[in-house]
């Protein structure tokens, strides 16, 4: 084998070593000491609320999807109104209200807003939390959002499912508060143990793209906190 291909192998190796190390100590930093994972919930009662969100989800989404570092991303939302636009079952919904926020669940499935009412209803979910959970049945091209309605819209594991981004995003926009944010977490397009279809996934760098040209500033994309999923964080102005 010549030198050229031995230095060739060598630096892909060293440079390989290099990305994994800087994402598991990125993750590490992120969620040890960054001011944005300052607001954990009591270990008891968030506890609880995963076992009731697991009996309508699958168990192991709390091992890959990390709701509590999720959630964090999005600082101290304590009197805050949060949008969950694809609520799906409510895994994020039923778990918004510990952080002392309002939860708006959105879906364009009734039978999916009727689940998360189902166990919200369910005798082990805190009565505190349930007055602070709203069901929003929608239209696939309008998320329904008043007028600078909420400080925060998270889509999880939706995007991909829009049709028509740009003009969706410019009406999550107007709902959002001056100084509100939205969240986006959705699946890696590199291979990974999940049954996620590839036509199903969009890269990073084109939502990125997306929530630039809607008009949100202060994008931040984090490819590394979570193994199977990106996030990507902006403000409105």
């Amino acid at each position: 084998m010549g030198q050229t291909k031995i230095k060739s192998i060598l630096t892909l190796f060293l440079t390989t070593i290099v990305i994994v190390w800087s994402c598991d100590n990125s993750s590490k930093d992120a969620t040890l000491s960054s001011p944005l994972f300052s607001n954990r919930t009591s270990t008891s009662a968030w506890d609880s609320l995963i076992n009731i969100v697991n009996k309508s989800a699958d168990r192991n989404r709390y091992v890959w999807q990390k709701p509590d570092l999720v959630l964090d991303y999005l600082g101290d939302i304590e009197g805050q109104t949060i949008a969950d636009i694809g609520a799906g079952s409510g895994y994020f919904t039923l778990l918004i209200p510990q952080r002392g926020a309002k939860a708006i669940a959105i879906d364009i499935d009734s039978n999916a807003l009727n689940g998360i009412d189902e166990t919200m209803h369910l005798p082990n979910y805190p009565a505190e939390l349930r007055k602070n959970i709203e069901l929003r049945l929608v239209q696939e091209d309008d998320p329904n959002l008043k007028t600078e309605e909420v400080d925060v819209v998270m889509i999880i594991n939706t995007i991909t499912y829009i049709q028509d981004r740009s003009d969706y995003l410019a009406k999550v926009m107007a709902g959002i508060k001056p100084g509100g944010k939205i969240l986006i977490v959705d699946f890696k397009t590199r291979r990974i143990p999940l049954n996620i279809p590839r036509d199903q996934r969009l890269p990073l760098y084109q939502i990125e793209e997306e929530l630039f040209q809607a008009g949100f500033t202060n994008i931040i994309a984090d490819d590394c906190s979570l193994a199977y999923q990106y996030l990507i964080i902006g403000e409105k102005k």
